[in-house]
């Protein structure tokens, strides 16, 4: 026994010479992410956002898993250099091949490495598939089924039965071990590789507890090393493969922590819950159950919340393959907990679990630590219980407030006891999309409370609205922090920003609203950042290959044809923007507004075009609008125009931009020659859109849909040719008490 004999080694004499393999693996990952999330973005292999599970602000790059599997393999290789008599094992393995020896081949630690490297790699590739092709369920059990028979081809895991049947005394019984063994083996590869997987829904959540939980798994490996009464081949196995795992998750955990800029996808999930039922599997060559109990205890927080979200599905008569917010970690999001401190709660759990796990395997007999285990997990679910977490009905549903166990049960958002609120803000003169938004609630029978903000309190669109809050101005340091206090204290679902200056501010801070459970219907960092600086725009435009007029030099001005359009770099509502007429009007113009770009000047027609991005960034509808007449930079008369070149040329250029979510209104020029030249990007609602959305392309219907969780169908060619919109003014009357003083 163990715990009747000292320890033959110290554990820095069992670390010595294998520490190494946990820095190989650790700086190929810290190389091998950014390379393959180039990659992925290159070939748009990106998980792309909604508005239920994915409430990332943009796509994201996948492919992360494939780095940590080079991290681990190049960790491995490394051990394989100096296993000791190498290539008498690999005689060894030549022999038993030709003489058929199977015992000789199983027993091989060179043979075992292999396979299990090789289940390592087809592990990564089924997630990978899934990545790419979203694959069924039962083809990713199918996977994994083959990457078990892969591990007890290898020898590994063919005598995980023994920790049931020794205890029996029939550890030696062949008809009892082996099948016994191999649907262990099978049950522990499915039921690891999908609680990793489930666990994969937050920024830095599935990495760092599976961190953690290698270090778990290589403190039990050391202190058996340490004994050096089991196999010592095993006990080199156990710990080099525990060290290439942690040092693997640790070399791309920088990447995927919040804000991530890389997941590791399903490739990446499945890869680490390989690994755990690998270890699990090689613990259990001891015959001993403590060893085998002890890493189940330290992969609990993985197996725990896989289990609240089964149990909820299951009581909510929903499939326990249906993709919903039953996890633990989705619940306490949506009860307002900031993501980062969830993420550290569960690092928390994670550390709790591998200490309780190796220290009961550690210091107390094997009844004692399993009475110990049944009663934290009985624990464990009255806790739940009491949160409230374990029935659907008794939890909070995407809401950031009714913190708490005595929470009440909500009403469905959308329902009358529990409106849909949507936040317009800068919302200005916006009377006619406010009421768009109205129309499409009434539509789909759906309860709505608009709120509107605007630093001025005679906006005309405050005036329409249900509650109108005064904000500092959008120049002011202090105008996101309004914005986000108010949605916070109002329970606003959605943000709906309605002028260029706003947008890159908010588009920053998007992140800070999803954690107070507000979705901005707003594009990425980065697609604002483009579209709000006018020579990125064109550089951008010219290097996916979009016509756009070309950005003169000073050194070109004199020698220049005239006439010249001049405009802000970053400007906005067409405020700053002249044609110039030849160079002294050039000059003069210049020296009042320094800040502008000077183009060549385009003739032709100019088109509005109203591109309609879900969620997930995908362009699925685009309406262009030939603008008969403007004022003050917004259209007065309108016509809806179905040309299809600048329809195909409008969606593309969402493509490409990536990051596009709600509207994104685009300008160009349709020449005499045919040519289709673009001048702006502007992602979000223009002035116009009334015109393409009363032709049927219904964006504000579609945007609630979205909201609701609903499937949204749209035809991109349903909606009105040739509608003309002629713009004229209207007024509001009201008493001048009546005007909002501050938030109402």
């Amino acid at each position: 026994m163990l715990a009747q004999l000292g320890p033959q080694y110290h554990w820095n004499q069992v670390l010595y010479n294998r520490w190494w393999i946990a820095a190989i693996a650790l700086g190929v990952s810290i190389v091998a992410t950014p390379i393959v999330r180039h990659i992925a973005y290159r070939l748009k292999v990106v998980d792309r956002p909604d508005a239920l599970l994915k409430p990332h602000g943009r796509p994201i790059a996948y492919l992360g898993g494939v780095a940590m599997c080079v991290g681990l393999l190049s960790g491995l290789a490394g051990y394989l250099s100096v296993l000791p008599n190498l290539s008498a094992l690999w005689d060894g393995i030549g022999g038993a091949l030709g003489a058929g020896d199977v015992a000789a081949l199983l027993l091989n630690p060179l043979w075992n490495l292999l396979f299990v490297a090789l289940a390592a790699v087809a592990i990564t590739l089924v997630g990978l598939l899934d990545d790419l092709y979203s694959i069924r369920p039962g083809q990713k059990i199918l996977g994994q089924l083959v990457v078990a028979a892969l591990l007890l081809m290898g020898g590994v895991g063919t005598r995980m039965g023994a920790v049931f049947l020794e205890p029996m005394g029939l550890a030696e019984v062949p008809w009892l071990l082996y099948p016994l063994s191999g649907g262990m083996v099978c049950f522990a590869v499915i039921i690891c590789c999908n609680a990793t997987n489930l666990l994969d829904g937050l920024d830095g959540l599935c990495g760092g507890v599976s961190a953690i939980i290698g270090l778990g798994f290589l403190a039990l490996a050391v202190y058996l090393a340490m004994w050096g009464n089991t196999n010592p081949e095993m006990d080199a196995l156990r710990v080099s493969l525990a060290l290439a795992m942690v040092g693997a998750i640790l070399g791309f955990l920088p990447y995927n922590t919040h804000p991530a800029s890389i997941f590791m996808g399903d490739a990446g999930s499945m890869l680490l819950g390989f690994l755990v039922a690998t270890m699990m599997a090689l613990f259990c060559h001891t015959g001993n159950p403590r060893w085998f109990m002890a890493s189940v205890v330290v992969f609990a927080v993985p197996v725990m919340d896989t289990m609240l979200a089964v149990v909820r599905r299951l009581l909510a008569g929903r499939s326990i393959f249906a993709g919903d917010r039953s996890h633990l970690y989705d619940q306490l999001i949506d009860r307002g907990v900031r993501l980062r401190r969830v993420v550290g709660l569960f690092y928390l759990l994670s550390l709790l679990a591998a200490g309780i796990g190796v220290g009961a395997a550690v210091y107390l007999r094997t009844r004692y630590a399993l009475v110990l285990h049944l009663g934290l997990f009985a624990l464990v679910w009255l806790i739940f219980r009491r949160m409230g977490v374990i029935r659907e009905e008794a939890s909070r549903t995407r809401r950031a407030h009714d913190v708490g166990p005595t929470a009440p049960v909500r009403p469905a958002v959308g329902s009358e006891e529990e409106p849909l609120n949507l936040l317009f803000t800068s919302v200005g003169r916006r009377v006619s999309l406010v009421h768009e938004f109205r129309r499409a609630a009434r539509d789909l029978r759906v309860s709505l409370t608009i709120h509107a903000a605007d630093h001025l309190e005679m906006a005309p669109a405050l005036q329409v609205a249900d509650h109108k809050a005064i904000v500092p101005s959008i120049r002011t340091d202090g105008y996101v922090q309004a914005i986000l206090d108010y949605c916070r204290t109002h329970a606003i679902h959605a943000l709906i920003p309605l002028i260029d200056t706003e947008l890159l501010p908010l588009s920053n801070a998007a992140d800070r609203f999803r954690e107070v459970g507000t979705e901005p219907i707003l594009s990425s960092h980065e697609v604002v950042s483009i579209a709000r600086d006018k020579i990125l725009t064109a550089e951008f435009l010219l290097a996916h290959g979009f016509l756009t007029p070309r950005i003169l030099s000073p050194e070109e001005f004199a020698s220049a044809t005239y006439p010249l359009f001049v405009k802000p770099r970053r400007g906005s509502a067409s405020q700053g923007i002249r044609k110039v007429n030849d160079a002294r009007e050039l000059e003069m113009f210049l020296a009042t507004h320094p800040d502008s770009i000077v183009q060549e000047f385009i003739a032709g027609q100019e088109y509005t075009v109203d591109v309609f991005a879900d969620l997930g960034g995908t362009p699925r509808c685009a309406v262009p609008r030939l603008r008969h007449e403007t004022r003050s930079g917004e259209v007065s008369k309108g016509e809806t125009v179905r040309h299809a070149r600048i329809i195909d040329a409008s969606m593309r250029l969402v493509r490409e931009l990536g990051g596009c979510r709600g509207m994104v209104t685009i300008q160009c020029f349709l020449t005499p020659d045919g040519r289709i030249v673009f001048i702006e990007i502007n992602p979000r609602f223009g002035g116009g859109v009334p015109l393409s959305i009363r032709a049927g392309a219904d964006s504000p219907r579609w945007i609630l849909e979205l909201l609701l969780g609903r499937d949204v169908q749209i035809d991109a060619s349903a909606w009105r040719d040739h509608l003309l919109m002629l713009r004229y003014d209207e007024a509001i009357f009201l008493p001048a008490d009546q005007l909002p003083r501050g938030n109402a």
